[in-house]
């Protein structure tokens, strides 16, 4: 019997997949994704109904553009042990949510109590082979080594669980392309903590998927802020909705 989807977005400006075909990213205009509880069922362009039956939820995405949620590799998480140590936790992993990071690799992993909320993941691991970027403690440094490939890091002397604004800055000041920041987000981070199922839109990912009220990517990065983050979905699950209701 062929698979349902539980959530199915449509009219998706964009959909950025991070994949590559003949080394450009393979981006769908016009396009749906159809969502099987935690993991993708379909991406693409065309009908969407073959994946529709009476108990799919459905948004309408139109206006919208659909990234892969956020990794961040190097999360600033209060110690769990210690008075308030969970509560202070929740709040910062739901700072990061709101800002699109819904995965979270710290040392230690964070609190087990956690484990089980719906809104963000929190891994017991650490980034191998692919540098980090500190973009609020080095953007106005001089001479800084441009990178090829890097994962793009909110941390710092001072808690900021916002990566989106710290690409945004790179963006505005034209260090790197939409394109560069937007893999440092997304696939770049899930290849660093070896979890391939995160980090694309794609048949089988895992369902972490952004949408911004944007044309395109260059908007993205060139505006600053999260206002203009519309929902978040996490495991399949919107857990910070807007306006899109079907």
């Amino acid at each position: 019997m062929k698979k349902r989807a539980t959530l199915l977005i449509i009219n998706l400006e964009k959909i950025y997949t991070m994949d590559m075909v003949n080394k450009h990213p393979l981006v769908f205009q016009h396009a749906f994704i159809a969502i099987h509880h935690e993991r993708i069922l379909a991406v693409g362009c065309g009908s969407w109904r073959e994946y529709a039956d009476k108990d799919t939820r459905i948004l309408d995405g139109r206006g919208h553009i659909a990234v892969p949620g956020f990794i961040e590799v190097e999360a600033q998480l209060s110690t769990a042990s210690k008075r308030d140590g969970l509560r202070r936790q929740l709040e910062e992993g739901m700072a990061y949510m709101r800002n699109g990071t819904l995965t979270l690799a710290c040392r230690g992993g964070g609190a087990a109590a956690l484990r089980e909320q719906p809104c963000f993941e929190i891994l017991d691991a650490n980034p191998a082979c692919i540098p980090v970027m500190y973009p609020y403690a080095s953007l106005f440094q001089k001479n800084k080594k441009r990178l090829c490939r890097f994962c793009i890091s909110a941390a710092g002397n001072y808690a900021i669980q916002d990566q989106l604004c710290a690409a945004q800055l790179m963006g505005m000041a034209e260090v790197y392309d939409a394109w560069t920041l937007l893999q440092a987000l997304t696939v770049w981070p899930a290849r660093a903590l070896d979890r391939g199922e995160l980090g694309h839109i794609q048949r089988n990912a895992q369902a972490d998927i952004l949408l911004f009220a944007h044309t395109d990517i260059h908007a993205l990065f060139h505006t600053l802020g999260n206002r203009y983050l519309a929902q978040v979905i996490k495991k399949g699950i919107r857990v910070f909705p807007d306006i899109l209701v079907s």
